[in-house]
């Protein structure tokens, strides 16, 4: 993944709105609009700037299953690790957004795409580097 990319040209409206997917650091969010890591920041080792994310309606964000502290955040995200520490990140990518799906609807499907996209780069780039 180039420094100097700007998100993806793919882009999904919802509530008249217009939402970008793309490495984290990419995305502008905005005032209402966050950035949400697919999967969590916390947990996919990518770091924060360069780890796949999508744009999404701040109340949207706050109902997905990896949002917070609470119990059943800390759950599920340990679910989406032990994925991603085994070598299943598009798993882990999948179910991340079929959570997202479930709140957003159908319109978030190209952002989920670029999100697949971006994950696949960063194997490309981490096989390259071993």
């Amino acid at each position: 993944m180039s420094k100097g990319n700007k998100g993806s040209d793919l882009s999904s409206s919802s509530k008249k709105k217009t939402y970008h997917g793309g490495a984290y650091s990419s995305l502008k969010g905005g005032q209402d609009i966050h950035r949400h890591h697919i999967p969590a920041q916390s947990i996919s080792g990518l770091g924060r700037s360069k780890g796949p994310a999508i744009e999404m309606e701040a109340t949207d964000h706050v109902q997905t299953k990896s949002f917070g502290r609470a119990t059943e955040a800390v759950v599920y995200r340990s679910e989406i690790k032990e994925l991603v520490d085994s070598d299943q990140m598009r798993d882990a990518i999948a179910r991340e957004i079929k959570d997202v799906r479930r709140i957003a609807g159908k319109n978030i499907i190209k952002l989920s795409k670029k999100c697949l996209i971006i994950q696949k780069s960063e194997e490309s780039l981490t096989n390259e580097n071993k």
